[in-house]
């Protein structure tokens, strides 16, 4: 007997039925199994391949999702007819209008069995043919988009007919996304005939789906409270809503419901409709995560396939057709266009359509008022995801990418380490496009990005030699390009050959030690031989000219190194004027200092001088008694004595003691100024702290000047806080200074603080807030710790002041 060319499964308790399917099936030139139980039916699939399955869902043993998921694993699917009892018949009428066979009411007579198996077989055979070229082709099956509308509609299918429904729907949900959508709906259709979802945060499937949990709908009985308004239909009063989970994921929900004049559902009903989610929800990951694997295998592949094809690629024009098909072929029917960034501004110079199923051209003029999503990738490289239903978020070119309801518009950047060049932003289904793709074009956007960046990059090169050659040659400073191997000129600039008075041919004849000498200079141990030998990166010297004379000069060294040869370059700055102004600074800043120092003293010894001058005109020309005599001429004798204090002070300033300068203990010092200090100290009520470093280098001084020092210091910080306060006087060893050692001490009170604009002057001769003060002490201070090498600072924050002295320590001596 020979094999018959198609096979028929049917799954069906009702033995009475069995004699009409022999028929109708037999006369269609089916072979055919029968089967009543639900086991039977399962072994029987993985034995054969059918080409049509007839399952009636309330057959015992049968979970029809799971027989319907074993179904879809076979290479090309087999057509389905769901056969249930108690289906309106106009509901089975609208079915096949909608072109939406696969649905059968029983009873049933041979007449509409056979009817339904050919509209069926004939839907399925237009199917197969895609499934038979995806097996013959070499791939691995995967689940289609058509094939998951199919499923889809068998599941809602055997919901309808396993409750007798009068509406079933299965709706999907994307993790993030704030509506559910409708992939499948049988019966009653819905109120509003363009609707494709509900949104996440009112709706009942978006109430089951956040709390995870069945729901049993009934307006009379107890609903959450949030669900009071939501279930609200004249045309149907019972219904349950079930979701689909898996591992804590939601996928979406099944729902069921019935006519107000059907009887309602109960909890037992809804305890029947949980395991059937459950194999849905199993299925459905099943099916997700075949569709993933094999997607990514291929989305792999392209990808290589696409950073091998760039990889050759030289010239933009290249790189976007490479993108352009590649895009193409991996995104079937997407649409959009590719952005280029301009070269040397932040718009838009570029727009490129995917294929001829993209809108008319875009002017790049258009993106600059109204970007777009496409405004915000490029704003920050971030990839961006909008659906059709945002379309108030979109730009006005952008909305007519989205032709159907259902597309969503997605964008990536073009970008490497280095910048941003551009972005893709393609349209198309959520249901075939999702996050997954937008991943895989990022993917490919980080091969074509790299790609555009070597492709613009000779352009950028070409400009970027013309406008350094240009700065070369127009630049005001003498530059020099030195050859390391032979430490010969090799080029030079105009300013070079108007600086020296040779040629550019001469200047290469010429050894650089010979053109540039030394000079009087701050760093006057650097020397030529160490710029050449790039011990030293500045030198200040003089050039000597074709003329014979001698040009003051300062330059600087950079190394460079081209086409594995290193080069020295030098930028030659004439510094005649410069020196010329700086002596004129100098010189100014000598007298301004000499004017201000003359005023002072001629204000500090006017005082005492007038009077003196006074009290001896008193005695001259009047009579006094002895003792008034006497008075006045100790109050002469007073001014005399402030006279001479004024003269040594300045003195001090100005002319070293003769004592000899020898290794001193700094804390020994300190100790004694401070014991000298005590009363002073307690009298005001200043708490003394102490912070000594220990061991601490000796420094080479004067004892007694460094002592008239710190008790300088300590007076002002007792005249600081004439109330009360904290003194810390502390010490460290800085070893970061460079070559020797540092030692620092510092005096810290908690007095109000010096204000900027007397900071900048508090160390000057004869300056002073106090009135019985003449104003040299700090200035004293400061000269005499310049004569021993070191520095005296001062700092304030408001909230105090800080005298820092630093002395250089002895090397190898410490206390």
């Amino acid at each position: 007997m020979e094999p018959q060319a198609r096979w028929a499964l049917v799954i069906d308790s009702d033995l009475t039925a069995h004699s009409i399917y022999r028929q109708v099936l037999g006369t269609l030139g089916f072979g055919i199994e029968l089967h009543d139980q639900g086991a039977q039916a399962i072994l029987a699939l993985t034995r054969r391949n059918f080409d049509m399955v007839l399952l009636d869902p309330s057959t015992p043993g049968v979970h029809g999702i799971e027989l319907l998921a074993l179904v879809y694993r076979q290479p090309a699917p087999a057509a389905i007819v769901v056969v249930g009892a108690g289906l309106r018949h106009g509901m089975i009428n609208d079915s096949m209008r909608d072109s939406a066979p696969g649905l059968l009411n029983k009873p049933f007579s041979a007449n509409a069995l056979r009817t339904m198996i050919e509209v069926t077989i004939a839907e399925y055979d237009a199917n197969r043919a895609s499934a038979i070229r995806l097996v013959t082709g070499g791939m691995s099956r995967v689940i289609v988009e058509e094939d998951l509308r199919h499923l889809y509609r068998q599941i809602v299918r055997i919901v309808l007919a396993s409750f007798q429904a009068d509406r079933a729907s299965l709706m999907l949900w994307d993790d993030g996304s704030d509506r559910v959508h409708v992939a499948a709906s049988e019966g009653i259709p819905f109120t509003q005939p363009g609707n494709i979802g509900a949104p996440l945060h009112d709706s009942v499937s978006g109430w089951v789906i956040r709390h995870v949990e069945p729901l049993l709908l009934d307006p009379d009985g107890d609903l959450p409270f949030d669900m009071q308004s939501s279930w609200r239909s004249t045309e149907l009063c019972s219904g349950m809503c079930v979701p689909l989970a898996v591992r804590g994921r939601v996928l979406g929900v099944l729902t069921a419901a019935r006519c107000c004049d059907c009887a309602r559902y109960t909890g037992a009903d809804l305890q029947h409709m949980i395991p059937l989610a459950c194999h849905v929800s199993a299925m459905l990951e099943n099916l997700q995560l075949q569709n993933q694997s094999y997607r990514r295998t291929q989305f792999l592949v392209r990808l290589y396939n696409l950073g091998s094809a760039l990889l050759a690629a030289s010239e933009l024009a290249e790189v976007l057709r490479i993108a352009t098909e590649y895009l193409n072929e991996s995104l079937l029917d997407a649409r959009g266009y590719i952005f280029l960034r301009e070269d040397e501004a932040p718009g838009i110079g570029l727009v490129q359509a995917l294929s001829s199923a993209s809108p008319s051209s875009i002017d790049p003029e258009d993106l600059r008022d109204e970007p777009g999503l496409v405004g915000l990738v490029l704003a920050d490289g971030v990839a961006r995801l909008r659906y059709a239903a945002d379309q108030p978020d979109l730009a006005v070119w952008e909305q007519p990418l989205l032709e159907q309801a259902d597309h969503a518009l997605f964008c990536v950047a073009l970008k490497t380490d280095l910048s941003i060049y551009g972005a893709i932003e393609i349209a198309g289904r959520p249901a075939a496009m999702g996050e997954e793709d937008l991943q895989y074009l990022a993917a490919a956007a980080a091969l074509i990005a790299p790609a555009i960046e070597k492709a613009q990059r000779h352009g950028v090169v070409t400009r970027s030699e013309a406008r350094y050659d240009m700065m070369f040659q127009q630049a005001a400073d003498a530059i020099l390009l030195i050859d390391v191997r032979t430490s010969a000129i090799v080029l030079a600039n105009p300013a070079a050959e108007r600086l020296s008075g040779y040629s550019q041919i001469e200047l290469m004849a010429i050894p650089p030690a010979r053109l540039i000498g030394s000079g009087h200079t701050r760093r006057s141990t650097v020397t030529v031989a160490d710029v050449l030998s790039g011990k030293a990166t500045e030198y200040d010297g003089h050039l000597r000219t074709r003329s014979g004379y001698n040009v003051p000069i300062s330059l600087t060294a950079s190394w460079l190194e081209h086409a594995a040869t290193p080069y020295l370059m030098l930028v030659v700055r004439n510094d005649t004027e410069n020196q010329r102004q700086a002596q004129r600074k100098t010189q100014q800043e000598k007298l301004a200092g000499m004017t201000r120092l003359t005023a002072m003293i001629a204000h500090e010894v006017n005082n005492p001088m007038q009077a003196l001058h006074n009290t001896l005109h008193l005695l001259l020309n009047r009579e006094f008694s002895e003792e008034k005599r006497l008075r006045l001429l100790s109050m002469a004798q007073m001014e005399v004595d402030r006279l001479a204090a004024t003269v040594r002070r300045m003195l001090d300033l100005h002319r070293p003691a003769d004592e000899d300068m020898r290794p001193v203990s700094v804390h020994s010092l300190l100790e004694s100024v401070l014991a000298s200090a005590a009363p002073q100290l307690q009298q005001h009520h200043i708490l003394l702290e102490r912070n000594w470093a220990d061991p601490l280098p000796r420094v080479v001084g004067i004892g007694g000047h460094l002592k008239q020092v710190f008790y300088d210091l300590v007076a002002n910080a007792i005249e600081a806080m004439p109330d009360g306060g904290r003194l810390l006087v502390r010490t460290r060893l800085d070893v970061s200074s460079d070559p020797l050692a540092q030692v620092l001490i510092e005096f810290v009170d908690s007095g109000p603080g010096i204000p900027e604009s007397e900071a900048q002057v508090i160390f000057e001769p004869f300056y002073t807030t106090k009135r019985a003060n003449v104003g040299l002490g700090l200035a004293v201070s400061y000269s005499i710790i310049e004569r021993h090498g070191g520095l005296l600072s001062m700092s304030s924050n408001g909230i105090g002041s800080t005298f820092r002295v630093q002395l250089p320590a002895m090397q190898a001596a410490t206390l």
